[in-house]
């Protein structure tokens, strides 16, 4: 399998979502979640590695604001670091 380079997310300031990315990323791959906290639901509905990086100000949280759950994972082999 050819090793692919991870999507990069913007920092939160920028009203980045990680939704959006997730329909044009392809199974098997990793999306790179920057420190933040991203006030939505997210959704995985294919294999992916969801990996949280400290970029200077902790790990990304996800806070779905007590309106269902932060993150479901709807399918297998999902990863999040």
């Amino acid at each position: 399998m050819q090793q692919r380079l991870p999507y990069a997310l913007a920092t939160a300031t920028t009203s980045a979502s990680r939704q959006p990315l997730m329909p044009q990323t392809p199974p098997g791959d990793i999306i790179v979640v920057r420190s933040s906290i991203y006030h939505e639901n997210v959704n995985v509905t294919k294999q992916l590695t969801l990996s949280g990086i400290d970029t200077g100000s902790g790990k990304p949280v996800v806070d779905a604001g007590g309106g269902g759950s932060a993150i479901t994972l709807s399918a297998d082999e999902i990863t999040l670091e």
